[in-house]
């Protein structure tokens, strides 16, 4: 089975309901304030991204 193609051009001329922008507004709200968290906190980010890396590449059980 090939891979879907995505019609974007069909997204432009749907109509959205408010309750559906609302909620794509407060999703861009929340990653604007991840964002800024990251660019406050870089050095907890980096310890977060190592622990992750350690994490990955130990055996399971």
């Amino acid at each position: 089975m090939g891979m879907r193609t995505f019609n974007y051009s069909a997204i432009k001329e749907q109509k959205w309901d408010s309750g559906i922008l609302s909620l794509i507004a407060a999703i861009y709200k929340e990653v604007g304030k991840q964002e800024l968290y990251l660019k406050q906190r870089p050095e907890e980010l980096e310890m977060l991204v190592e622990i992750a890396k350690v994490q990955s590449t130990e055996e399971p059980g």
